[in-house]
């Protein structure tokens, strides 16, 4: 999981856990690749005029999406989020001040920032968005603690909007633009209106089928990094990329694969294992999605669906 972003999914899987605790907790529950009932994957954000910077500079506007999936369509779930000047020298779900601006909706979580400008900020060097989303209904702004919070069920999320106040901006990397292929063949963007005599097709219970994915140099970027030895006082290194992958059905070989900093190629390809489910899906389909992270904010995601039969 995104440590950088620091989306509190754990929050919702320790009160599952408790709720389900009598009935046991241990041996019964589902991989994190496999997605059951809706879940935030993680979240985007992208400057307005950019959207392959990840990180708004100030007085720019940005745009926070989170990744919001469900195993057939998301409902409308209810959402209300703050975003304020963090708070450096507390937990990531609090606010240095009041907040900024305040959102609320239904449906997939969008929103869209008015970054300060640079002498309202002082040293500030990101934002905290902070919210919740909800099983049932609208949340409230608590007035005691100025946060939204859900009358029954719901999750809590912060997300991070690192800002780039040195004129080196952070790009996302575009997961979307690059090739897929499933067992040797090219897997082309699904589509809702596809059928599945379009999309590729697998036999129930069959096994070991290679999702393969390309990675970019320009995926990862260089860091210059303030290093520990005086005699060299920056360390230049590329990003690590992180591939969290996860499906409604069927079972992945791993959850997550990487792209280590050290690794110099052109193109680096991640692949992983999948075993199709015994029986197809309701629809027959089986949806798939790959969320990439440089773990400094940039974050991009990409879909495709295959078939069962």
């Amino acid at each position: 999981m995104n440590t950088h972003l620091r989306i509190k999914l754990s929050i919702l899987a320790l009160a599952t856990c408790a709720a389900t605790l009598l009935g046991g907790c241990g041996q019964d529950f589902d991989p994190p690749s496999l997605i059951s009932k809706t879940r935030v994957l993680g979240a985007e954000v992208r400057v307005d005029g950019d959207p392959s910077r990840a990180t708004p500079q100030p007085a720019e506007t940005a745009t926070v999406t989170f990744i919001v999936v469900a195993p057939t369509q998301v409902p409308s779930l209810g959402w209300a989020f703050v975003v304020c000047q963090a708070d450096p020298t507390t937990n990531p779900a609090s606010c240095a001040a009041a907040p900024l601006a305040s959102f609320q909706g239904t449906g997939t979580p969008e929103l869209r920032i008015a970054v300060p400008a640079a002498e309202a900020l002082g040293n500030t060097s990101r934002l905290t968005v902070v919210g919740q989303i909800c099983d049932d209904g609208l949340p409230a702004i608590d007035p005691q603690t100025g946060l939204p919070a859900c009358g029954g069920a719901g999750t809590m999320l912060t997300v991070d909007v690192h800002l780039d106040r040195t004129g080196t901006p952070n790009r996302n990397p575009d997961l979307a633009a690059r090739p897929l292929w499933i067992d040797g063949i090219a897997w082309s963007p699904d589509d809702a209106a596809l059928d599945c005599a379009s999309l590729p097709t697998v036999a129930a219970g069959s096994k070991d089928h290679v999702l393969r994915l390309a990675t970019l140099a320009e995926d990862r970027e260089t860091v210059v990094t303030p290093a520990a030895d005086p005699a060299n006082p920056t360390t230049t290194t590329r990003e690590m990329l992180q591939i969290s992958s996860f499906d409604t059905a069927g079972k992945l070989g791993q959850s997550y694969a990487i792209v280590p900093s050290e690794d110099t190629s052109p193109e680096s390809d991640v692949e992983i294992k999948w075993d199709a489910p015994d029986a197809p899906p309701a629809d027959g389909r089986v949806r798939f999605y790959f969320v990439a992270r440089d773990l400094r904010g940039g974050v991009g995601v990409v879909t495709r669906a295959a078939c069962v039969e």
